[in-house]
C-alpha cells in the first residue's frame, strides 16, 4: 500500500491521498461497526483497513516533510510520533477498561468492543472533515515560505542576568555585563 500511496502523493497531491486514505478508513470502521457477515468483515481485516492506513502513512511524511524546514523538521517528527505513541497508549489502556462493558440502548445490545469501534469510526469521520475543509494542496513554494514563517530566530540580545553568569565564568568582561 506504500508503492500506491507514494503514486498518489507524488501524482494527485497530499490532500487527495489524505482524503482517499482517510475514506478507506471510515468505510473500513463502519463496516466493522455495523457489519454482520464474516466475508465483509474478511474483506475489511485484508483490504480495506490495511490500505487506508497503509496509504496514509506515506502522506504524512510528506506532508511533514513539506510543511516543515531543516531547523523545524526534527521537532515536528518528533511531537507527532509522541502524539502518536501517548495515542497508542491511552487507547489500549481504554479499549481494555471498555471492551469488557455491555452497553443497552433501548431494546439493543451492544458489546463494549462494538462501541470502541463505534468511537473510533466518529474520531475518523472527524478527520475526514478535517482533510476534506482543513487541508489544502501546497505548492512547494508557498510550503517552504509557510514553514520559514514559522522558524523561530534565538533573541538577539540577552537578559542582565545571562550577562552576569557570563561574566562570573569569564566570557565577557565584567564592564559590558552591566551595561
Amino acid at each position: 500500500w506504500g508503492l500506491l500511496a507514494s503514486f498518489m502523493v507524488d501524482n494527485l497531491g497530499v490532500r487527495f491521498t489524505s482524503i482517499f486514505s482517510t475514506a478507506a478508513s471510515v468505510v473500513a470502521r463502519g463496516v466493522f461497526v455495523f457489519g454482520r457477515s464474516q466475508t465483509s468483515l474478511l474483506v475489511v481485516v485484508l483490504v480495506l483497513s490495511p490500505m487506508g492506513d497503509g496509504t496514509f502513512d506515506p502522506c504524512f511524511n510528506v506532508g511533514v516533510k513539506k510543511c516543515t524546514t531543516d531547523v523545524t523538521r526534527p521537532f515536528a517528527y518528533a511531537l507527532a510520533y509522541t502524539v502518536m505513541n501517548l495515542g497508542g497508549a491511552f487507547t489500549d489502556n481504554l479499549t481494555e477498561a471498555i471492551r469488557r462493558l455491555e452497553f443497552f440502548v433501548g431494546d439493543l445490545w451492544f458489546s463494549g468492543l462494538r462501541c470502541v469501534l463505534f468511537s473510533s469510526l466518529v474520531l475518523m469521520v472527524g478527520a475526514l472533515f478535517l482533510a476534506i475543509f482543513g487541508l489544502k494542496e501546497l505548492s512547494d513554494q508557498e510550503a517552504t515560505a509557510a514553514a520559514r514563517s514559522v522558524v523561530m530566530t534565538p533573541p538577539t540580545r540577552t537578559t542582565p542576568q545571562l550577562r552576569r553568569l557570563a561574566a562570573a565564568r569569564g566570557a565577557v568582561s565584567p564592564a559590558s555585563a552591566s551595561a
